[in-house]
């Protein structure tokens, strides 16, 4: 097996959100960070040719491997262990890790608890917004609406008197603040298709990527009330049309 140039530079993006993972035959993989508050679901390029689900506790460290020999090809071999192959007959061993150790997706769906804001999230924006934080020394990113104009913030939502960042990025009828940590937009380079839950979820969708986010608890709507109880910190996965209680999930994802 011949890991594709566009599946390595996926499965980077993957071990920014978490370094362990667990990959599973065929095209569509799944990462979720360790506090469980990132999920990310993409299509690859290409079949991953696999017996059973294998598990790597360092991502960036078997792919930094993988680079190390020219015209790399893998191989599963009984013991737990990938050979991988280089074209000048050059070998490395990479073992592989147990699943109970590891923080992976459970084997279900999930679904927007209801649909508010939409809107496309364009990398340079990102890119701007995660660079003046950094020149800030800020924390916080937000979607703002204020029923007319909506918009980026990046500042510090505890310091009233902090300094900030915004840009406008479209128009709302909705009046609402949609904070995240700026640490948590791992998404790789492109433009995003959004749609935010009022029950602080949010959805990011590009062609091969699908991300979703847990918006902050202090996150404000001035809609129909919300009540505390039904907003998300963790991504919730659900049944066929039926949410999870959250001791099942949380136990779910335990023992994943």
């Amino acid at each position: 097996m011949k890991l594709t140039n566009n599946t390595i530079s996926i499965l980077q993006n993957f071990a920014s959100i978490n370094d362990s993972i667990k990959l599973i035959p065929g095209k569509t993989q799944k990462t979720m960070s360790t506090m469980k508050n990132i999920l990310c679901i993409a299509e690859l390029d290409m079949n991953l040719d696999l017996d059973e689900p294998i598990c790597l506790y360092s991502l960036s460290k078997f792919l930094k491997l993988v680079k190390l020999l020219p015209a790399p090809t893998l191989e599963v071999i009984e013991n737990h262990t990938i050979i991988i192959r280089g074209c000048d007959d050059s070998t490395l061993s990479y073992r592989l890790t147990d699943e109970t150790i590891i923080v992976s997706p459970p084997n279900k769906t999930i679904d927007l608890p209801s649909e508010e804001v939409y809107f496309t999230l364009s990398e340079r924006d990102v890119s701007n917004c995660v660079k003046v934080a950094a020149g800030l020394g800020v924390l916080d990113f937000s979607i703002v609406g204020d029923g007319e104009t909506l918009s980026l913030r990046v500042w510090d939502k505890k310091n009233s008197g902090s300094d900030s960042y915004e840009v406008s990025i479209g128009e709302t009828e909705l009046t609402f603040c949609a904070n995240l940590k700026i640490e948590n937009l791992k998404m790789r380079g492109g433009n995003y298709e959004v749609t935010i839950s009022k029950n602080n979820l949010m959805k990011l969708e590009a062609e091969e990527l699908t991300y979703f986010l847990a918006v902050e608890p202090d996150s404000e709507w001035e809609t129909d009330e919300v009540e505390t109880e039904e907003k998300v910190e963790t991504i919730p996965y659900v049944t066929t049309g039926e949410k999870l209680q959250q001791e099942e999930l949380e136990e779910e994802l335990v023992t994943a």
